[in-house]
């Protein structure tokens, strides 16, 4: 057993979203893919309201910018390729989003995305996970040794245990979520 945090999985979907919201940033930006992370004030949860809304469609790049966007079959963005080392990362990851993660973390974490998809003067984000007493978003301005600005999000969570399903503290369901 360990931490859902401190999981090879979970350094691998870190890397996915530091790539999407770097090398597709302006396919983020776009005027019919934005929307996805605007809440309006509505309280959302990131699971149902953006990973399963934002998809590579000929809606989302009309004019066909962003040909090698996902190499997924049903054109999710948001979720990595299926890898048979992790096969369970995106179950385990669904479960905590939409069962552990608080409401006000949801929403603190769509708006800060939201905010530096409307700011031109960020180049990138780059996401990162840290276990910590309370749940929480940490956003901040960092510029990278080229001077290019981007935004750090680190989601601070409390220590979560996963096991393959035989014990009582593990992130495991087996009722659709």
């Amino acid at each position: 057993m360990g931490s859902l945090i401190q999981t090879a999985g979970t350094k691998r979907l870190a890397a996915h979203y530091n790539d999407e919201f770097d090398t597709f940033i302006e396919f983020y930006r776009q005027a019919n893919v934005i929307g996805h992370f605007d809440r309006k004030g509505y309280a959302w949860n990131v699971w149902d309201n953006v990973i399963q809304q934002v998809v590579h469609s000929n809606a989302t790049d009309p004019s066909g910018d962003f040909p090698d966007h996902t190499h997924r079959s049903d054109g999710f963005c948001l979720l990595p390729g299926d890898r048979k080392s992790h096969k369970n990362l995106i179950t385990r990851w669904r479960i905590y989003l939409k069962k552990f993660l608080p409401p006000k973390v949801h929403n603190d974490l769509i708006d800060a995305i939201h905010d530096v998809l409307k700011d031109n003067s960020y180049d990138y984000i780059v996401f990162d996970v840290a276990e910590d007493p309370a749940y929480s978003i940490d956003a901040t301005d960092q510029w990278d040794t080229d001077g290019s600005k981007y935004k750090l999000i680190v989601l601070k969570t409390v220590e979560l245990l996963v096991d393959p399903g035989y014990g009582p503290n593990a992130i495991r369901d087996h009722r659709p979520v």
